[in-house]
Parts: C-alpha cells; structure tokens; sequence
C-alpha cells in the first residue's frame, strides 16, 4: 500500500538518467514504482518533456541503420516513461487548495528562492508533504548546486533529506533480493558513462576549437578548461565556462553553441558528485555486498 512506502520527490535530471541507464527490460523502474511512494511536481514533468530527448543523437556518433534503430527503440521507451510518471504527478492545483493560494509565494521566503523551475517546485511539494504526512521526505536530484542550496532549509525546516541518482539505486537494490549485484554495477557504470560521454566531448570540441583559434585571450582559456576537464575540477570550471561563453557568444557562435551543450557539467560539484559517488561505490561493491535481510 501507498501509505507505508517511503515518499520521494524526484527531480527531472534524475528521471532522465534513470531513462538511459535502463536497459529497456524495465527493470529498475518496476522496482522503483513498487518500492517507492513517488511524487513528481508539474515543472518536472515539463522539463523531462522537454529535456527527454535531447541526448538520444549522443547515443553513436555515426549515422547508420542499426543506430537509428538504437535511437528508435530508446525514443519509444522514454514516451512509455513519460506517460507512466503522469500517474505520479502531484499537482499545483491540489497542493495550493490545500495549503492556500500563496503557498509557492511563501516557499520562495522559506527557501530564499527566486528561480521558478523544477528543483524549487519540488522542494515546494517536499515541504507539503511533510507537512502533509507527518514524515521526512526524500527529494532525488542529480543537480549538485541545487542541493547545496536547498539541503540548509531541509534541515532547518525538519524535510527530509536531498540524494542523487545513486543513492536512489542503491536504495532500490538494498531493499530487492531479485535485484543482483551484477547489474547494479552496469547500472552506476551506465550512470557514470553518461556524464563521461559528455566530458570526452566537450574535451574533444575544446581541443579542435583551440587548434583553429588564434585569440590569445580564447586560447587561454581554452587550456585552462582543457586542464580542468582533465583533472576533473568541477568548481573550476563552471566559473570558467560562464568566463568563455560570454567571449564567444559574439565572435564564435557555432562553438557557443555547441559548448552550450555541455553547460550542466558546471553542477558536478564536490566528492559527491554522480560520477565520484559511482566511482567509488564501484570499487566497495568490488569487494563487499550490501547487506539484505
């Protein structure tokens, strides 16, 4: 029944990887549906509407017939997800009759907000419903920036608590017996490759970018996210990709453009990154289980 699980509020960058990472079996989704109490704010389902389908032309890079197949069946399994999570939708309407009609406006108050998207709204129903419910509340979000801005009022105001992706699979594997340990590892690979895919790309389009530029001042810059993306140094970097992009918006349009793509590598920030976390409970599965009852 509903009323035992566990409530969670997940965020669209999370609902998205969980779509690439599943290998079309449904495996992971049928666990997380039946394990969790999962509710899902209306801004999010219009970002994973709109965001959904933006890496499917990032699955290959060549053009061929098994790959447009590849694409084909992914794009087919990501519209059954979206219309599976409409069942999960809670909506602005509902929340704002129960708690009043200037129950976002005050949220902006309590979380010191300003931005109208989907980690605000699901902070918002976060704090509904542990108001609502008498319960700590989970909010599953891959946008590290994001949980260093809300995690401080969640605590404050007794929420609940703010994971990623990760958390959320280990969490689903931990309560599973049918769930092997196997496929959690292709399952925190997968997550880990799909920030990776990106990183070897924007390093690529750095490194062809700076062999046919002559601006000094863009080539500088050019080797210092060049290093950065070596390194791995995430903080860095969103301070210096904002740098670059506002001296070749102008100038240098097709690789603004094309950078532009690129932009949510700013948001793995700190050790507890997806991809650091992924990382390293690889290696502790590697040598140990978790323990299941």
């Amino acid at each position: 029944m509903e009323v035992n699980k566990p409530i969670c509020i997940i965020d669209a960058c999370t609902l998205i990887n969980l779509m690439y990472i599943d290998n079309g079996d449904d495996f992971l989704f049928k666990k997380m549906y039946h394990l969790l109490s999962i509710k899902i704010c209306d801004k999010v389902i219009e970002e994973v509407r709109k965001n959904a389908f933006v890496s499917l032309n990032n699955l290959t890079h060549r053009v061929s017939t098994e790959n447009q197949r590849i694409r084909e069946e992914k794009r087919k399994f990501i519209n059954i997800k979206i219309g599976e999570l409409l069942r999960y939708q809670q909506f602005d309407n509902q929340i704002l009759e129960d708690f009043g009609e200037d129950f976002f406006a005050k949220g902006k108050d309590i979380f010191s907000y300003t931005k109208n998207n989907g980690e605000f709204f699901s902070s918002c129903i976060a704090l509904y419903n542990s108001r609502f419910n008498q319960k700590k509340i989970t909010f599953y979000t891959d946008d590290a920036p994001a949980k260093l801005e809300f995690q401080p009022y969640f605590d404050f105001e007794q929420i609940g608590y703010i994971e990623d992706s990760v958390d959320l699979i280990m969490f689903i594997y931990c309560h599973n017996d049918d769930f092997k340990k196997q496929l959690l590892l292709e399952y925190l690979s997968e997550l880990k490759s799909q920030y990776n895919t990106d990183l070897k790309k924007a390093l690529n389009t750095t490194r062809e970018y700076k062999s046919n530029n002559n601006d000094r001042g863009i080539r500088s810059i050019l080797n210092e996210i060049e290093h950065i993306l070596e390194k791995l140094d995430f903080p860095n970097f969103g301070r210096l990709f904002n740098d670059l992009l506002i001296k070749v918006q102008r100038k240098h349009k097709e690789f603004y453009t094309e950078m532009m793509k690129f932009k949510d590598l700013s948001n793995l920030q700190d050790a507890n990154n997806v991809v650091a976390k992924s990382s390293e409970y690889i290696r502790i599965l590697k040598e140990k289980d978790c323990y299941k009852i």
